[in-house]
């Protein structure tokens, strides 16, 4: 039995609704913004199957925090509580922001601009990735916090899975089964 999954879903989670895309190396197979509890279904009732997940880890830089960080850090570890207790054959992971910036834009200081532009790029630029209505591209549907948790995913997937080096990748905290 092999531990590398076919697919990955990168969640940025939030404090109410959570960005989701679900990535397998080539078209996003599916994304958006959900509720966190219709989220917690989802994975509770294996929506995703066996795909990996991939939460955005939230980190501390020393700076001042509302109530809204406090929820999203809540309902982080509900999501990854239920993920991680599926018994299907997946690694249920957190990565932190700043390998995103890093593995995409090969830089610290890059924002979400930055990161939606290398994703763009990687599709073959924003008419080719996006397409239309009539005509959608690989990237067709893909806004807002969808676009933080496919750069999640497409990182994850680029590091383990389309190398097949999942278990050397694991961050502290995570698993595969």
């Amino acid at each position: 039995m092999s531990l590398i999954s076919n697919s990955v879903v990168g969640i940025d989670p939030g404090p109410n609704q959570s960005g989701y895309a679900w990535f397998n190396g080539g078209p996003v197979t599916d994304c958006g913004i959900v509720a966190n509890d219709v989220l917690l279904g989802w994975i509770t009732d294996n929506y995703f199957g066996s795909a990996d997940i991939v939460f955005e880890q939230v980190k501390a830089y020393g700076q001042t925090v509302g109530a809204s960080v406090f929820e999203t850090v809540f309902w982080t570890g509900r999501l990854f509580q239920a993920a991680d207790s599926m018994p299907e054959l997946r690694a249920v992971a957190r990565m932190p922001r700043l390998d995103v910036k890093m593995h995409l834009c090969n830089s610290a200081k890059a924002g979400n601009t930055h990161i939606r532009a290398a994703l763009l790029k990687r599709w073959g630029g924003i008419k080719t990735a996006k397409g239309t209505k009539a005509s959608p591209g690989p990237l067709y549907g893909v806004t807002s916090h969808a676009w933080s948790a496919l750069a999640i995913a497409v990182v994850w997937w680029d590091r383990s899975v389309s190398s097949g080096l999942k278990t050397c990748l694991l961050p502290v905290g995570s698993h595969s089964r």
